[in-house]
């Protein structure tokens, strides 16, 4: 005849099984936490790098070429260089000189100087400013 096998042992070797499965499973949560975690951490160390490689410190060469315009109302315009992704506000270059190169195409050298003025943008001290050859601004 066949031996009967208890009830009670069934059941009990279910359960072990079940408890085999859970364990594994929170092997892997374990694993998928911590590799989560190191992900994350290293993309804000990628962010922080890229957000502060491009960044100009006062006193700072720099070299622009963009689009020349004037900003604000009169009496109080103040000249800007644009390139399509920033702008800057000129420091130190007349008005005459402004209102001749507006919506020029320019080449601009100078300084980061210290924010200037209401307008909150990144200032530069002009050494130098000329129209290139490309003509006017579209």
């Amino acid at each position: 005849m066949h031996e009967a096998v208890p009830f009670q042992g069934r059941l009990f070797s279910c359960m072990l099984g079940a408890h085999q499965r859970v364990s594994d499973n929170a092997f892997v949560q374990a694993h998928v936490a911590a590799m989560l975690r190191n992900f994350l951490l290293a993309a804000f160390v990628l962010c922080a790098g890229t957000a502060c490689a491009g960044t100009a410190h006062m006193g700072d060469r720099v070299d622009l070429r963009g689009t020349l315009t004037l900003r604000g109302n009169e009496p109080f315009t103040y000249p800007v260089v644009s390139d399509g992704k920033q702008m800057w506000q000129l420091v130190g270059v007349d008005h005459a000189t402004a209102g001749r190169l507006q919506n020029r195409v320019v080449h601009v050298t100078g300084r980061v100087a210290e924010t200037a003025g209401p307008s909150r943008l990144p200032a530069l001290q002009v050494d130098s400013v000329t129209a290139t050859d490309e003509g006017t601004a579209r």
